[in-house]
């Protein structure tokens, strides 16, 4: 009886350290080595080559990263480099970074244009460090609708109509490129005949009778031309048809 007694009071005494033990072995395993997963964005526009215009790396261990240079292989044939920043971004524990890549105008092997499939092609990305090269795990953006318990609901799409860099909706019916103190504006004109933009104009209305077509816009819009510092440089119809 003595000796059972003494065997359960001992292993009282080592009961926290095993239940510790879990714990501690997760802590260092977080520690050991190096796991950064990646995913990517893919776009271009009117005057640059399509590429990966945004990459977000995530760091799952307990550690920072230097990263000096993070490349891309395409198709496991052909590397492409994203990115050099300088100084080196340090990716910092358990944390995530978003970098955003500089556009170009195309991609060359030895003369040729080369053109990689970016959206729908195998692409795995490196990221290197001071002492070794990490091959990212390639995942996806996270959304809603990735997940089991949301997959019923009806997913409502986003349409964005743009000029000159700036939003619009169907309210806006013509816009107006001028330019002011040597610097090129856009200003916008409702269906109302409202005028929306950065307050140059002596008028912020343009009459009905004078929003029949780009051309009586024009006309109503030449009495402001008094000053040598603004000058009305055309006026286009805004469509807003997917």
């Amino acid at each position: 009886m003595c000796d059972l007694l003494f065997s359960f009071q001992e292993f009282l005494k080592i009961v926290p350290g095993l239940a510790i033990f879990p714990l501690t072995f997760y802590l260092a395993w977080r520690k050991i080595g190096r796991k950064v997963s990646c995913s990517l964005t893919v776009g271009s526009d009117r005057i640059s080559e399509e590429r990966i215009t945004s990459i977000v790396l995530t760091n799952h261990k307990d550690s920072p990263v230097a990263i000096f240079e993070v490349s891309a292989v395409c198709e496991d044939d052909i590397s492409l480099s994203l990115e050099k920043p300088n100084p080196p971004i340090i990716l910092k524990s358990l944390e995530s970074v978003v970098i955003e890549t500089e556009p170009y105008s195309n991609l060359t092997i030895g003369g040729d244009k080369y053109s990689p499939e970016l959206l729908f092609g195998k692409i795995q990305v490196y990221v290197a460090c001071s002492d070794e090269i990490i091959k990212c795990k390639m995942v996806s953006h996270p959304t809603l609708f990735n997940h089991m318990k949301f997959n019923h609901l009806t997913q409502a799409s986003k349409n964005t109509y743009k000029f000159n860099g700036f939003v619009y909706n169907e309210k806006v019916k013509y816009a107006i490129i001028y330019n002011m103190n040597s610097e090129v504006k856009t200003a916008f004109v409702d269906h109302s005949g409202f005028i929306s933009g950065d307050g140059d104009f002596h008028y912020n209305l343009v009459p009905q009778e004078q929003m029949r077509s780009e051309t009586t816009v024009r006309e109503f819009l030449k009495i402001m031309e008094v000053s040598p510092q603004f000058q009305i440089l055309g006026v286009e119809r805004l469509e807003t048809t997917n």
